[in-house]
């Protein structure tokens, strides 16, 4: 339990949440590579000494979610976001305060396709055709250096 284990198993429930953990599949190399491919690490322990992956995930510039109470996690004052400890519903909370931000961001840009670009694109060509503007087609530069 002191390793929230189970906070783990909900998490994984929740079809919003991607869960990965290392399990020590990693060596001492990869684990830069890992970090980087985080949004952020979640420490779900209720007891902890370190723990090492705090500073490890700060150094490759990924936020950490944990209790402010366990371990040296009091100690960073950048970088981590506090939930209570042992305590899902607080933790689900933050995480979906964080999704949200994710999205909002996302929808910042949502109508940045391709099609929009070239539906835009098409009704601009079209009003100028419409208003009779004439199309001026220019040379491209290896056409106007011959």
């Amino acid at each position: 339990q002191r390793k929230g284990f189970e906070i783990i198993e909900r998490l994984k429930k929740l079809d919003w949440v991607e869960v990965r953990i290392t399990e020590g599949k990693f060596g001492f190399r990869q684990l830069p590579t890992f970090y980087r491919e985080l949004d952020y690490l979640l420490i779900p322990s209720s007891i902890e000494c370190g723990p090492m992956f705090l500073p490890e995930s700060l150094a490759c510039g990924i936020p950490v979610v944990a209790p402010p109470d366990v371990g040296a996690v009091s100690e960073y004052s950048e970088g981590v976001i506090h939930y209570r400890n042992s305590d899902f519903e607080s933790l689900k909370a933050v995480l979906e305060k964080l999704y949200e931000k994710k999205l909002q961001l996302r929808r910042t840009v949502e109508h940045l396709t391709w099609d929009n670009f070239a539906k835009r694109h098409d009704e601009l060509f079209r009003s100028l055709v419409a208003e009779g503007r004439p199309m001026k087609l220019t040379k491209t530069a290896r056409e106007q250096q011959r």
